[in-house]
């Protein structure tokens, strides 16, 4: 059972290996449905991800890992702090109107 295992694990980080070589030469980074977390290709071989794919023919498609271009992968990063930081917003918003609070004038002296 043990040999299994460690087989298993070699067959991961094979699989690994290969996607990362495959977003390297393209000067992608990868991203990982299933953690919702972006990997440089040296991170995602490091990683203990699992990927899953299936064929069509005979190309290969990932199911749960995606390759982006760098640029898409900053821009999307930079559209989920715009995101967090409405969210976040919003929530003060809901906080002081609730509780008839004022915000702390940063020019007060206590």
């Amino acid at each position: 059972m043990r040999i299994h295992a460690r087989s298993n694990q070699e067959e991961h980080y094979k699989y690994r290996v290969e996607a990362a070589k495959n977003a390297f030469e393209r000067r992608h980074l990868i991203w990982s449905r299933d953690n919702k977390r972006w990997y440089t290709p040296r991170e995602f071989v490091e990683s203990d991800e699992i990927i899953k794919f299936k064929f069509v023919g005979v190309q290969k498609i990932y199911e749960n890992i995606d390759l982006f271009d760098i640029q898409f992968a900053i821009r999307s990063k930079v559209s989920g702090i715009k995101k967090a930081q409405e969210d976040f917003e919003a929530f003060m918003t809901k906080v002081f109107t609730a509780f008839e609070l004022q915000p702390i004038s940063k020019n007060k002296k206590t």
